[in-house]
Parts: structure tokens; sequence; C-alpha cells
């Protein structure tokens, strides 16, 4: 597919709309001929609803310009649309911690992301699914880099984004352990049966992706399957 065949759709954290490095770097790659299509969310679930609406908008690449949380919303939106129709999804990190985009080898500086989710090819990387019920309602979600539920999440809430940004993962442990947080109750269903108990900590991860090749055009952006 050629560069005039191509239509980005940037989908930013509002909070970030006005970074000047992401408008230098969309002005910039607007010049070298990058079709590109902004947009910028307000609140809770506008990130999910534009990604899907990227279905009935010609786009081939969504672009989520914010942090992890701005990620998986993103990609949430995308899995609702089928996979033929499906855009690819590249990531501008403008988050604290950016986990995933780290995990991956991407550029973090908003210029830099931004043209290697135009010059590097889609790579097809695992999507989990999670489903979860009670009282005969569920709800399913997905993620592609953890889920985490008790300590672990009730951490990432409580961290000043500061702390996350400076110390990563080591910020997260000491200011749990400063809270003294209570350990929620979790039930497990298995083959062997039921069990229910107190948990500190429960996380799953996807498979581990393909680091960034440049020469090979691999993994810039992700073909979620």
């Amino acid at each position: 597919m050629t560069d005039s065949q191509q239509h980005y759709l940037l989908i930013i954290n509002g909070k970030s709309a006005g970074n000047p490095a992401l408008r230098e770097a969309v002005n910039e790659q607007r010049q070298a001929g990058m079709l590109i299509t902004v947009r910028a969310t307000w609140e809770g679930g506008d990130a999910a609803d534009i990604a899907e609406q990227s279905g009935a908008m010609g786009i081939t690449h969504v672009i989520a310009c914010g942090g992890d949380g701005t990620v998986s919303e993103v990609m949430n939106g995308l899995m609702r649309l089928p996979h033929d129709r499906r855009p690819a999804l590249g990531i501008v990190p403008l988050g604290s911690a950016n986990d995933f985009a780290t995990s991956v080898g991407l550029p973090l500086e908003p210029g830099a992301a931004l043209a290697a989710a135009r010059e590097l090819s889609a790579y097809p990387i695992d999507v989990v699914r999670v489903t979860a019920g009670a009282g005969g309602e569920s709800s399913t979600s997905y993620y592609i880099n953890m889920t985490t539920g008790g300590f672990g999440a009730e951490v990432t809430s409580s961290t000043p984004k500061t702390l996350k940004a400076a110390a990563r993962g080591r910020g997260l442990l000491s200011d749990g352990r400063a809270e003294g947080l209570a350990p929620p109750q979790l039930s497990r269903h298995a083959p062997l049966g039921r069990k229910r108990g107190e948990c500190v900590f429960v996380a799953t991860g996807a498979r581990q992706w393909p680091p960034i090749r440049r020469r090979t055009g691999t993994g810039a952006a992700c073909q979620a399957g």
C-alpha cells in the first residue's frame, strides 16, 4: 500500500492535545505527505468509541497518542471491529510510564514515534480477551500488555504520576507498601473446582512481542488478531 492510500487517525488523550512536540510532529509528517486526521478525547470511553468509528472512515492506521490507559482503550475499540476491517494500531507514547511502548522498543519522543508509525510495517500480536461475570451479567474486555487485580490495581491507581514516571515499577511497589492496602477477595474457577480466598496480587500478561527491527520493518504498529 502506497502513502497515498494510507490514512492515519490520531486519537489523542485530551490532556495531551496541546503538547507542542506532538503538534510539531503532526505538522512535519503532514508536510511530508502523511494523511492525518486528529481526534481528541473528552472523557472516559471516548478513545474506544473513536477507534471503533475508524472502521467507517476509511482509516488504515489508528495511532494512540497517550499513556498505557489510552493505548488500552483504543485497542478495545478496535477489537469491536471485524478483523478484515480493523486498522493497524500504532503508538505515540505520551504517558507517565509508557510500559507497552517501551517493551516493544518504540521511540518515546513524539516526532520519532509518529515517523515510525509511518515507516515501519505492521506486525501481528496476541490480544487477550477477558470476560468477567457476576449476578447473571458479564462484560468482556481485551488487553495486549498486562491485566492486574488486587494489590497491583490498587497501587497503580493510588500512585502519583510523578512517581510512576521517575521510578516505574520501583515506585509502584514502595507506594503500595506504604499505603498498607488490604488484600481483596479472589474467586478462582478451575477444572478441579472453585476456590475462594484472599489474594494480595494477581496478574496475567500477553506473550512477548518481537523487538523493533527497523531494517525489516517489524513491529512499529500492530495488527490485533
